[in-house]
């Protein structure tokens, strides 16, 4: 089902269970039960997907974070963070604040055209 279809359908249910929940308790609470619902949905989505993202990360291996890559390199945390944003470090990815990277990174994994870049260090 997509994501259209199943907003769609949530949105129904949630007229309906507040429309039947101001019929029997009052408008009110009705109103309330539709604002309510769908931030505890969104709530319980954001757990899923974490959830899912907490696997994925145990299947795919050890990460480290920037830091401990900025500290092997003789870089500073925020060169190796701005590496990731630019997409130059492969399989890096960020989770809440933290940019997590494959513990086997090495700067031969970037290309030469980026290492170039890198202000020729390596």
């Amino acid at each position: 089902m997509s994501k259209l279809a199943k907003t769609l359908l949530l949105t129904i249910l949630l007229v309906l269970i507040g429309t039947v929940t101001a019929y029997l308790y009052g408008i009110g609470m009705g109103l309330l039960v539709m604002i309510v619902l769908p931030l505890l949905v969104r709530k319980f989505n954001r757990l899923v997907n974490q959830l899912q993202e907490d696997r994925k990360i145990k299947r795919m291996g050890d990460y480290v974070t920037a830091y401990t890559i900025a500290k092997n390199f003789g870089e500073t945390e925020a060169r190796v963070e701005d590496w990731c944003k630019q997409g130059r470090v492969p399989g890096a990815f960020k989770r809440d604040n933290l940019w997590l990277i494959p513990r086997d990174f090495t700067i031969y994994d970037m290309d030469s055209s980026m290492m170039e870049q890198a202000d020729g260090k390596f």
